[in-house]
C-alpha cells in the first residue's frame, strides 16, 4: 500500500538528515522539497500504483516507477522539511554577551523543573535578557535557592552564569548537544541568585504543576521506591539512581520503568474492555450506543490522557496513534492491516517530530511492534489471547502453552532487538528474555496498574503493597544480573558488518519453525560482539587523547598491549571514569590494561580510577607523588590491591616493539620538595620508526628546566601540552628543546581556569606544532609509525561531523588570565 511506501520514504528521509554533518544552502533544501512534491503527487495521480492484476501486484515497469517515486519522493519531503525545521533553532543564537559576562542578570521563566537522585534540582527556564532575547536554557539550582517552589510558570528576577553547550565528542559518549538540540536549549547555567516575581502561569503550566503535584505525593506515599512510582505512574525517571538505572539497562528491562507503549495499550484495553462489560449489562444503554464502540472510544481517550500524563513520550504516541486507527477502523466496520496502522503512526510520528530517529526510544518502540506483527503474534503491544488457549483440555497443558509461548516470544523480541542495543548501547542483555519473563508480570501486569490507583487513591496499604513488589522485583532483577554472561559488551562495530549481522539474524529468526538454518541466529549474534579491535602494526603505537572535558585521559595501545595514561576527572555526581572513559574503552575492544598511569593526584587526572579499576583488570599501577604524600582516600584501597608503585626515572620497558620510559620524577633527595604538580609522571614513548610522544601531566617550568638539564635530547614528535596549557608549564625552553610536529591540549570547553593560555599556544605555534585540542576537535588520535615518518592523525569531531555540532567561539579559543 503506499502508507507502507511513504513511511519507509519518511523515515529514510529523516535518518538521512540526522546524519548531515552541516547544513545546506535553503536553496538545496527547498528544491527538495519541491521536487519530493512532485515525485509524490505523479506517483499517486498518475494510476501507476493501481494493481495491475488479479494478485494486486504492480508488475509492469511503469508500476515499479511509480513506487519507487514515492519512496524517493517521501524521502526527499522529509530531508528537506526537516532541514528548514531545524534551521530556526541555530538561526536564533543568544549573544555572546551571555556567555562573557561572569554574572548576568535576567527574568527568568521556569518552564520545567527536573530532580536527580543525589544532586542538585535543575530546571529548565526561558532567559528573558534586557527584554529583547528570550532563549532556553538548563540551570543547576543552589539547595538554598531550590527549596523554593520554582514551580513551571513562576517567574524570577535572577542573576545567573551561563555557558554555551559543549558534547564530548568520541566513541561511547552521550552526546549532550544532541540532547539540548532535541529539548531546545542554547544554554547551559547555574543560578546565582533569584528573586521571585508575579506568576503567570498557563494550561500548559498548570498541567506540569499538576504532575509535580502528583509526583511529591506519590513519593510520600512509598518513601522506598518512589522513583519507581513516579516512573510507572507518570513516566518521569529523572529521579532514578544510576545503580538502578544500570540494573534494569543490564537486564533489558529498562522499556518497563516509564510508560511505554505496551502500558499505554494494557491501560485503555484495561479500562475500555471493564466499561464496555459494564455498559452491555445496562440494555437501554446499549440501545441507544452498542458496547463494543463504547469501549473502543474509551479505550482511545484513555490512551491518549495516559500518554499525555507521561508527557507524550514517542513510545507512548506511537501506541496510542495505533490503537486510535484501529479503533475508527473497527467503529467504521473496516479492518486495516496492522502493517498499515504501524506505517500510518511511522509517518504521524515523524511528521511530528522528525529528530525522533536520533533516539534510541523510536526505534526500539517501532521495531518492536514490526517484530510481533512479523510474528504473528498481534495489531497491538499485548498478546493475543485467542492464540494461547489451545484446543489442550487441561488447565495444566494451556499453562504450559501459553508459558512456552511468552517465553519463545521474548527470547525472540531479546534476540532480534540485540542489534539496536548494540548500536546504540554497546551492549545487548542477553538474560533479557529471563528478566522479562518475571519482570512483565510483576511490573506491567501488577505494579503499573497498581501505581495508576495509587493516583487515584493515595493509600498508604496500597503503598506498601507496591514497595513489596519493587522489592520482590529488585531481588530478580539483582539475580538474573549476576547469571553467567548476562550482558555482553560490544567494540564499535563497522556498519556494512552490522548489518550484515542484523540481516542474518532476522532472517534466522523469521524462518519457519523446525527449520535448520534458524541456527544461524547464535554465529549472527556472535559477529556482533566479535569485531576485532582496531590496533597498530608491530613497532607502532597508537595514541588517543579521550575528550573528558577539563582533566586528562589518553589510551595508548600497541599491537598486543594498553596503557592508561590518567583517568579523567570526578566533580560531584559527575564522573568522566563511569560516563566517558570506560565506555571509549569497551568501544575500542579493550577488556583488559596492561598498566594504568596516574601522572598525579589531582582530582581532574585520577577522578574516574575507581570506575575503570572497578571494570577492567588491571597488571600494574604506576602512579606520580611526592614521597611523603598517600594517595586520597577514594583510591587508596585500589592503589594498595593492585600494588601500585610509584613511576621513577630509568624505568623502561618494551611492548611489541614500541619503547616505553618514565623521564621523571627522580629518585633523589630533592625530590622531597617537589609539589603535587611536580612530581608528574613525564612518559616517552618511541615507536620501532624512532617517533616520540611524550606526555609530562601538570609538571611545572621549574621541573621541565631540571629535566631539560638531565635529559637535553628531548626532541617529541608530538607532545601534550603542560597542565592543559597553562602559563606554569610549556615554558620557552622546554618548547625549543620539544620542537614537536603536533601539540595536544587535553581541555575542558569554557573551563574556569582560564586555559589553555594564549602565549602558551602561540609558543607552540611558533615552533612550527600543530595544535589540536579536546575542546574543540573531540578526542585526538595519532598513530606513530613502525616505519616511515608519517603520522596519521584523526579527530572525533570531524569524523561524527553532525549539523548540531558548533564550531568553538572565537572568545574560548584561549585565556590571557593568570590563573591556574
Amino acid at each position: 500500500m503506499p502508507i507502507v511506501a511513504l513511511a519507509v520514504g519518511f523515515l529514510v528521509g529523516a535518518i538521512a538528515w540526522h546524519h548531515t554533518p552541516t547544513f545546506p544552502t535553503g536553496a538545496l533544501t527547498w528544491g527538495a522539497c519541491a521536487l519530493g512534491f512532485v515525485l509524490v503527487v505523479w506517483a499517486l495521480r498518475s494510476g501507476v500504483l493501481t494493481p495491475h492484476d488479479e494478485t494486486g501486484a504492480c508488475a509492469s515497469s511503469t508500476g515499479r516507477l511509480g513506487w519507487l517515486g514515492l519512496w524517493v519522493g517521501a524521502a526527499l519531503i522529509a530531508w528537506g522539511s526537516t532541514a528548514e525545521r531545524s534551521r530556526s533553532f541555530f538561526d536564533d543564537t543568544p549573544p555572546e554577551s551571555w556567555f562573557t559576562s561572569r554574572t548576568l542578570p535576567v527574568t527568568l521563566t521556569v518552564l520545567e523543573r527536573i530532580p536527580l537522585a543525589g544532586g542538585p534540582p535543575r530546571a529548565i527556564v526561558a532567559v528573558l535578557s534586557d527584554g529583547t532575547e528570550r532563549h532556553r536554557a538548563r540551570l543547576t539550582l543552589p539547595d538554598n535557592i531550590a527549596k523554593g517552589d520554582w514551580l513551571p510558570g513562576s517567574r524570577y528576577r535572577a542573576t545567573v552564569r551561563l555557558r554555551p553547550i559543549r558534547a564530548n565528542v568520541q566513541p561511547g559518549a552521550f552526546d549532550s548537544e544532541w540532547w539540548a538540540f532535541r529539548h531546545h536549549l542554547h544554554a547551559w547555567g547555574t543560578l546565582i541568585s533569584a528573586t521571585p516575581l508575579e506568576d503567570d502561569p498557563g494550561w500548559v503550566d498548570a498541567f506540569a504543576r499538576l504532575r509535580i503535584h502528583l509526583a511529591e505525593r506519590l513519593e510520600q506515599l512509598t518513601p522506598r521506591h518512589g522513583a519507581w512510582l513516579r516512573a510507572l505512574a507518570l513516566g518521569d525517571r529523572s529521579s532514578f539512581d544510576d545503580t538502578t538505572w544500570q540494573l534494569v539497562q543490564r537486564t533489558g528491562t529498562a522499556h518497563l520503568v516509564a510508560i511505554s507503549g505496551m502500558h499505554v495499550t494494557l491501560v485503555a484495553w484495561l479500562l475500555g474492555g471493564i466499561v464496555q462489560r459494564l455498559w452491555q449489562r445496562a440494555y437501554r444503554a446499549t440501545l441507544w450506543l452498542a458496547a463494543p464502540r463504547v469501549g473502543w472510544v474509551v479505550a482511545i481517550t484513555v490512551a491518549w490522557g495516559y500518554a499525555l500524563l507521561a508527557g507524550l513520550g514517542i513510545p507512548a504516541v506511537r501506541a496510542a496513534l495505533m490503537l486510535t486507527i484501529a479503533g475508527f477502523a473497527m467503529l467504521h466496520a473496516r479492518r486495516i492491516p496492522a502493517t498499515s496502522i504501524l506505517a500510518t503512526a511511522l509517518v504521524a510520528v515523524l511528521i511530528w517530530d522528525p529528530w525522533a530517529v536520533g533516539d534510541a526510544g523510536f526505534w526500539l518502540s517501532f521495531v518492536a511492534v514490526a517484530l510481533l506483527i512479523l510474528l504473528g503474534r498481534t495489531e497491538t503491544d499485548l498478546p493475543d489471547t485467542e492464540e494461547i488457549h489451545t484446543r489442550a483440555d487441561s488447565l495444566g497443558q494451556r499453562l504450559r502453552a501459553a508459558t512456552r509461548s511468552f517465553v519463545t516470544l521474548q527470547l525472540t523480541l531479546t534476540l532480534a532487538l540485540a542489534p539496536l542495543t548494540v548500536l546504540f548501547f554497546g551492549q545487548a542483555a542477553l538474560v533479557g528474555a529471563v528478566a522479562n519473563f518475571f519482570a512483565i508480570p510483576l511490573i506491567a501486569y501488577a505494579a503499573t496498574p497498581l501505581a495508576l490507583l495509587l493516583l487515584i487513591v493515595p493509600s498508604p496499604f496500597l503503598g506498601q503493597l507496591f514497595d513489596g513488589l519493587i522489592e520482590r522485583t529488585l531481588d530478580l532483577l539483582i539475580w538474573a544480573s549476576h547469571l553467567p554472561a548476562a550482558v555482553l559488551t560490544a567494540p564499535e562495530i563497522p556498519a556494512g558488518l552490522w548489518w550484515v549481522a542484523a540481516s542474518i539474524l532476522l532472517l534466522a529468526l523469521f524462518l519457519p519453525r523446525g527449520i535448520a538454518p534458524r541456527l544461524l541466529a547464535l554465529p549472527a549474534l556472535l559477529l556482533l560482539f566479535s569485531p576485532a579491535p582496531q590496533r597498530p602494526e608491530t613497532g607502532a603505537a597508537q595514541i588517543t587523547v579521550l575528550d573528558v572535558g577539563q582533566g586528562q585521559a589518553i589510551l595508548i595501545t600497541t599491537a598486543h598491549h594498553a596503557l592508561l595514561y590518567d583517568t579523567g576527572p570526578a566533580w560531584n555526581r559527575w564522573d568522566s571514569g563511569r560516563t566517558l572513559v570506560r565506555p571509549f574503552l569497551q568501544r575500542s575492544g579493550i577488556t583488559r590494561l596492561d598498566a594504568v598511569v596516574l601522572s598525579h593526584f589531582d582530582r581532574d587526572h585520577t577522578g574516574g580510577f575507581a570506575a575503570v579499576a572497578q571494570t577492567l583488570p588491571i597488571a600494574a599501577v604506576w602512579y606520580g607523588a611526592p614521597p611523603d604524600q598517600p594517595p586520597p582516600d577514594e583510591i587508596a584501597p585500589l592503589l594498595e590491591r593492585l600494588a601500585a608503585r610509584p613511576c621513577l626515572r630509568g624505568t623502561e620497558w618494551e611492548w611489541d616493539g614500541v619503547q616505553f620510559a618514565f623521564l621523571w620524577p627522580t629518585d633523589t633527595p630533592r625530590q622531597k620538595a617537589l609539589s603535587d604538580n611536580g612530581a608528574s609522571c613525564v612518559l616517552r614513548v618511541t615507536s620501532r620508526a624512532g617517533t616520540r610522544f611524550l606526555v609530562s601531566g601538570d609538571l611545572g617550568a621549574r621541573e621541565e628546566e631540571q629535566l631539560l638539564a638531565m635529559e637535553p635530547q628531548l626532541a617529541s614528535d608530538v607532545v601534550v601540552a603542560g597542565h592543559h596549557g597553562s602559563h606554569t608549564s610549556s615554558s620557552p625552553a622546554w618548547v625549543t628543546a620539544l620542537n614537536p610536529r603536533y601539540a595536544l591540549v587535553s581541555v575542558g570547553a569554557f573551563n574556569r581556569f582560564g586555559h589553555p593560555r594564549c602565549d602558551v599556544l602561540e609558543r607552540w605555534r611558533t615552533h612550527g606544532a600543530t595544535i589540536l585540542r579536546t575542546d574543540r576537535d573531540g578526542a585526538l588520535t595519532l598513530t606513530l609509525p613502525a616505519s616511515g615518518n608519517a603520522i596519521p592523525v584523526r579527530t572525533a569531531r570531524s569524523e561524527n561531523a553532525r549539523y548540531w555540532h558548533r564550531s568553538l567561539p572565537a572568545f574560548a579559543e584561549c585565556s590571557n588570565r593568570r590563573k591556574r
